[in-house]
């Protein structure tokens, strides 16, 4: 296999021997083929066949020297977005380098704030799972113990409202220093 070839190569052969050409390799593109060319400006001498093995191609060599052109598709990138339970919330294909773009709906999390995604994302040069990154909430307890008091060893019902209205909460304890709480 001829190893090492740039954007453009000329290479010289054996007339009708056919050759592996190697897979070059260029930052935020794909190979999506070759193109041939004579070296002296006329039509090329030579065959490149693409052997459907990892995107391989064979060059058959003709009677006089030929230019063998990569030609260069940009290369993609999956995206996903994905809630903390794994959720995918976005897949997307982004090209190499482009920012992909953050999905609408904003993961929820009980007791959480959402406060942004663990990745950036705004020049994508690489497959990337993204998950939400999340900030406690304050919960600010009223608790309301009308026309009674509470000593140490002693229970008593109160009502108690809670900012923002959380319906998950199920109970709620505290401890205090005072002895009439």
């Amino acid at each position: 296999s001829i190893e090492n070839l740039d954007s453009k190569t000329a290479i010289t052969g054996t007339y009708n021997k056919t050759t592996a050409l190697g897979i070059p390799v260029k930052e935020g593109y794909k190979l999506s083929g070759w193109a041939l060319k004579s070296n002296a400006g006329g039509t090329a001498n030579g065959t490149v066949n693409y052997t459907g093995n990892d995107r391989l191609y064979d060059y058959t060599f003709g009677p006089d020297i030929d230019i063998i052109e990569a030609q260069w598709e940009p290369a993609t990138c999956n995206v996903i977005f994905r809630a903390e339970d794994g959720t995918v919330i976005s897949e997307q294909n982004v090209i190499y380098g482009n920012a992909a773009t953050a999905p609408t709906t904003v993961p929820e999390k009980f007791g959480h704030t959402f406060a942004g995604w663990d990745t950036d994302y705004s020049a994508v040069t690489k497959n990337l799972i993204i998950e939400p990154l999340y900030t406690e909430k304050d919960i600010v307890v009223t608790v309301t113990a009308e026309d009674s008091a509470i000593y140490a060893g002693s229970q008593t019902t109160v009502s108690a409202t809670f900012e923002p209205n959380e319906p998950e909460i199920s109970a709620v304890e505290w401890t205090s220093s005072s002895n009439s709480i």
